[in-house]
């Protein structure tokens, strides 16, 4: 309410015809409206009520002032409703696809740096497909569902369904039970995987992936390479700790499950990290991307376009 409490206490003993029942409404004392009531008599110079022992009654001038105040209400309501028609038309939603394994968590904190300067943009959380068989069906609602995803980009396959937006580098990790050997390490070396198994990624698609199976075939064939899928979901990481395979990933995948932990490494090479964003991308997505992009204290593109 814009209007003056004594107004919104007027209203209410005119609607109930008696200060009890206002009392109620308002969950104050009858005494309380009294004094409220009488104060704003006072400050009007008229009589607003007639008391009876039967209840209040509107004076004249009161019933007046109350049809007017109930009009001013109801402009009050659409002003109201006009105003946040227009906030609301001002302010782009930009829908970011994310999971377990696809957390935004990087995006949130640059954009908590800038969202101050840049009121017109919200953004709206939308759960994605966890499956690894519906990494192509995400990427094919890039646009639709959701505008983009918070995502690391080595793939071919995955670079011709969409366009990259390079927010950081990420660096590959080794994903091992917690009672694993090497569990307390805080960094891993190829010397140290000696004896294990590790997964990969079939050869061809992954590009920086392939260069790791390449270092370890050429230097370290001690490490003995079980060929995996094209990409990762929740029950790959369940299977391969049951199978005691340790899993090559990389640092943007937090520790998904209690049971295993996510090591750095050390290997030099870097997975470009960022947006993945649709081929036509709307309007607002150009904006937003803009926007990060006059912001390059926190980003750089990298993009199709």
């Amino acid at each position: 309410m814009l209007f003056h409490t004594k107004i919104h206490f007027f209203v209410q003993v005119a609607e109930t015809g008696s200060f009890t029942s206002a009392a109620k409404t308002l969950f104050i004392t009858p005494t309380a409206v009294m004094k409220q009531i009488d104060h704003f008599e006072y400050e009007l110079g008229f009589r607003l009520f007639e008391r009876t022992p039967r209840g209040v009654h509107l004076t004249a001038a009161g019933e007046s002032l109350y049809h007017d105040i109930k009009q001013l209400q109801q402009q009050e309501g659409a002003a109201i409703q006009r105003a946040r028609a227009i906030e609301q038309a001002n302010t782009y939603v930009l829908r970011v696809g994310v999971s377990l394994l696809y957390p935004c968590t990087p995006l949130l904190v640059h954009w908590s740096q800038l969202k101050q300067k840049h009121p017109e943009f919200r953004l709206q959380l939308v759960s994605i497909n966890e499956d690894r068989h519906k990494v192509m069906q995400n990427l094919s609602l890039l646009g639709q569902e959701f505008d983009c995803i918070m995502s690391p980009l080595d793939s071919i396959t995955c670079s011709s369904q969409c366009q990259f937006f390079q927010m950081d580098f990420c660096q590959f990790c080794i994903t091992l039970p917690l009672s694993h050997r090497l569990a307390e390490n805080a960094t891993l070396s190829y010397q140290d995987l000696h004896g294990e198994r590790l997964m990969l990624p079939p050869r061809g698609d992954h590009l920086i992936f392939d260069q790791v199976r390449n270092q370890i075939e050429r230097d370290h064939s001690q490490i003995d390479i079980v060929e995996g899928p094209l990409y990762h979901d929740l029950k790959l990481y369940s299977q391969c700790e049951l199978a005691n395979i340790l899993l090559l990933t990389t640092s943007n995948t937090p520790d998904v499950q209690p049971s295993l932990r996510s090591i750095p490494l050390d290997n030099g090479l870097t997975v470009p990290y960022g947006l993945l964003y649709s081929l036509n991308p709307s309007w607002i997505t150009k904006q937003f991307l803009d926007t990060l992009t006059q912001n390059d204290q926190y980003c750089n593109r990298a993009s199709k376009d």
